[in-house]
């Protein structure tokens, strides 16, 4: 007879003001009586805020309602009451809240602390809601989107720099105009290298709605800076976001493809090949030369691009000395842009493919070579 597995307590579900907060039976009692504290000190927050801070019923729990800017933030207080008590504890160190209608959860601090119940973050937001004189830079970073762009101006001038970078990344996020206009105006004007890079990166990796192009005079001018790691995030910034068919840039590349760094191994090779085709060959050499063993995959790569007369020599000539990875790149590349099959022989004699002594490689050659 099998052995009967341990079963869990039963839930108990307690009526809140919040509305009904089921609680796993096994979690112990001084947990449950600080959640459910924390409930009643929400309550005085909200019937002492002097109309600053409202209750709304939806789906039978009881949100609490404020203003942040020009946006309506609604809290779901009973929800963090049940990541705390509930079977799960998912996402702690954030509010569950609604910002005009959209559900997000709002980041109280970069790292979430066990010791810190959820519902203690909760009666920290509402308190910062509605306070008075609340400095813009004081609220959690997820609401800075919530911000009239004045604030958001303001806050270019405060010197904490995860201030500075969540600011830039709302002001992108805006639709209009004024707020691009803003956000441009900013990022120009702005001193601190870090603070420059973070604002670009914001703008190439996470607002799609903002056009890079403006930007690009600056990304170009921080690709020569002399602090390395500003200089390496400026090229890879540089290369996720430049167009091939702009040639106005290939005086860019050439300076940028001696650089001796991965970001211009993975980012810059293959389109510098295709900008400047057979121009490019002298500086592959160079490559191919100077250049570490972990590079030859890229730069092979880069030349097959080009497909120019001089470039196949140069695969040609690195083929005999190149690793067989290597070597099946260069031949495959090359075989495939032979238009006929004496293109081909002759290819595979050069190569060395199928071909075991001299006389059956020009035979071979001299056969395919022959006219009806």
């Amino acid at each position: 007879m099998e052995s009967e597995q341990p079963q869990s307590p039963p839930k108990i579900i307690i009526e809140t003001f919040f509305g009904s907060l089921p609680i796993r039976g096994d979690i112990e009692p001084y947990e449950v009586q600080r959640n459910l504290r924390a409930l009643d000190w929400i309550e005085q927050i909200v019937d002492g805020s002097n109309g600053g801070l409202e209750y709304e019923v939806s789906d039978d729990r009881t949100l609490v309602v404020g203003v942040v800017g020009h946006s309506t933030v609604k809290v779901d207080v009973l929800k963090c009451a049940e990541r705390s008590l509930e079977e799960l504890n998912y996402m702690q160190g954030h509010v569950p809240a609604f910002v005009d209608g959209a559900e997000i959860c709002i980041q109280m601090s970069e790292e979430a602390h066990s010791e810190v119940p959820d519902l203690d973050l909760c009666v920290a937001l509402l308190l910062l809601m509605n306070a008075d004189g609340v400095k813009p830079e004081h609220l959690p970073t997820t609401l800075y989107s919530c911000l009239p762009l004045t604030d958001i101006k303001a806050m270019f001038r405060h010197e904490d720099e995860s201030v500075i970078e969540s600011a830039i990344e709302s002001l992108g996020s805006r639709e209009g105009a004024a707020a691009k206009r803003l956000l441009k105006q900013c990022v120009y004007q702005a001193k601190e290298p870090t603070h420059i890079m973070a604002a670009l990166e914001a703008i190439v990796f996470g607002r799609h709605s903002i056009k890079v192009k403006p930007y690009l005079p600056l990304i170009v001018e921080y690709t020569q800076h002399v602090d390395h790691a500003i200089k390496v995030r400026a090229i890879e910034l540089f290369g996720l976001t430049l167009s091939v068919t702009d040639k106005a840039l290939l005086p860019v590349m050439r300076r940028l493809v001696r650089f001796n760094h991965h970001s211009v191994q993975h980012l810059i090779l293959n389109s510098y090949a295709r900008m400047a085709g057979s121009d490019s060959v002298e500086d592959f050499i160079f490559l191919l030369k100077h250049r570490d063993e972990d590079w030859q995959h890229d730069i092979i790569h880069a030349l097959c691009e080009i497909g120019s007369a001089s470039s196949k020599q140069v695969l040609i000539a690195h083929y005999t000395k190149a690793a067989p990875e290597i070597q099946s790149i260069i031949s495959t590349a090359l075989l495939e842009e032979c238009a006929c099959d004496s293109e081909r022989a002759a290819t595979e004699f050069l190569l060395a493919i199928n071909h075991t002594k001299p006389v059956d490689d020009l035979s071979s050659i001299d056969a395919s070579l022959r006219f009806d």
